[in-house]
């Protein structure tokens, strides 16, 4: 994947509460960074699908599926 030159500045109290975080999970805080955006990013397109999945449950005609049929046994 290409460079793409992002480059972020964070306020005075992010990137203390960012170096904290470091010192505490014994991670650097580049590490830290990526790890907390790409669990950002996944959470954000669960989300997104968990939503889809919402729309399609409300929409007229659709079947409602008890939690006792669902869960596994």
């Amino acid at each position: 994947m290409a460079d793409s030159g992002i480059s972020i500045t964070f306020n005075p109290k992010i990137s203390h509460n960012l170096t904290r975080l470091s010192e505490i999970t014994k991670e650097p805080v580049q590490e830290l960074i990526e790890r907390l955006i790409v669990e950002g990013i996944e959470c954000e397109v669960d989300e997104i699908a968990f939503t889809d999945i919402v729309k399609e449950c409300t929409a007229p005609g659709a079947e409602t599926i008890k939690y006792e049929d669902f869960k596994q046994g």
